[in-house]
């Protein structure tokens, strides 16, 4: 296969991960009416995304968001991801 082929795939799925958690996130904190939450998320990548014109930190600010997404999933939301609430999704689509 072509090297560019397996990149794009690469990137792609990247994209498809950020934004999925990001989604993920904010609707998290706007079901659980965490409003100073839904707005760090909501505004964090727009003012994040002007510090990416330097091409070196390009790949940081993905990353960055990410963090912070991950971050207030598992710690700082009123009521934390656990694992065996991930498990429960799993089993939904299984028994379907």
């Amino acid at each position: 296969m072509d090297q560019n082929f397996i990149l794009l795939n690469i990137q792609l799925l990247s994209i498809l991960l950020l934004f999925t958690i990001m989604g993920l996130a904010l609707y998290r904190s706007g079901s659980l009416k965490d409003k100073r939450w839904f707005i760090i998320l909501y505004a964090t990548p727009p003012i994040l995304s002007i510090f990416a014109i330097n091409p070196n930190t390009a790949l940081l600010i993905p990353i960055l968001i990410l963090t912070i997404n991950i971050l207030y999933l598992f710690r700082f939301s009123k009521k934390p991801l656990t694992l065996e609430e991930m498990k429960s999704w799993l089993n939904r689509f299984r028994n379907k």
